[in-house]
């Protein structure tokens, strides 16, 4: 019972500090039989604990945790400036090349406007549109949730979705928020350091330990009770 819950330990949960305690408590039931083949299985286990011990240490709540304190810096993240139109707004640049160019009130309007509507016909170029103050709140919600997207895949040691879930946050900072500001810096170089944090594991298999004990817990019944089972 002891060896199937440290193998659904490690497989499942891929908690090495409580397998590694239950394969203890295995082989020190072990260490009390009386006869000698139980060696075999001791043997097998002696190898597997040693995986164990080898495997990486992986701090997964603190991942956890760091990427909680990242999530309560977003709604103090610098984001892009929302620049608003006003036809009548003008620099002195401007109104003098206005006036050398002798352009009308519908030339100068069209050239300010198009400080604020792009048009490119470029295919394929990603252009980063103009959000009004409630968009930008989605996407810092949208920020949000990538993060704790990444927190669960990290407690759950799926190692693919959480560096998705970190590239995806690093890309709406770059695109959304001013990256000049020293805390989205900072945040991003978090970001960085966190993608580089293990948070899985390949644990060993136990089913050659599971095997051999079986065998010999077999080896250890009794003629009596081979002719109960037969019964």
């Amino acid at each position: 019972y002891l060896l199937r819950l440290a193998s659904l330990r490690l497989l499942a949960a891929q908690d090495v500090e409580s397998a590694s305690e239950l394969l203890e408590a295995v082989d020190s039931i072990l260490r009390e039989q009386p006869d000698s083949g139980v060696f075999a299985v001791r043997e097998e286990l002696a190898r597997v604990q040693a995986e164990i011990d080898a495997l990486p240490k992986i701090d997964r709540s603190g991942v956890y945790l760091r990427l909680a304190a990242l999530h309560e810096q977003v709604n103090r993240l610098v984001l892009l400036p929302v620049p608003e139109f006003d036809p009548d707004e003008v620099s002195v640049e401007e109104e003098y090349e206005d006036r050398l160019a002798r352009r009308t009130r519908g030339e100068r309007l069209l050239m300010r406007l198009e400080r604020y509507v792009r048009v490119d016909f470029q295919r394929g170029k990603v252009i980063t549109p103009l959000l009004d103050e409630a968009e930008m709140q989605r996407v810092r919600r949208t920020l949000q949730l990538t993060m704790e997207q990444a927190q669960w895949a990290a407690l759950r040691g799926e190692s693919e979705i959480y560096l998705a879930s970190l590239a995806q946050a690093k890309n709406i900072l770059q695109q959304f928020f001013e990256l000049e500001n020293p805390q989205v810096k900072a945040m991003q170089n978090q970001l960085s350091a966190l993608a580089e944090r293990q948070v899985d594991l390949d644990p060993p298999d136990l089913s050659a330990v599971q095997q051999d004990l079986a065998a010999y817990i077999q080896s250890r019944r009794s003629p009596a009770d081979n002719g109960e089972a037969d019964q």
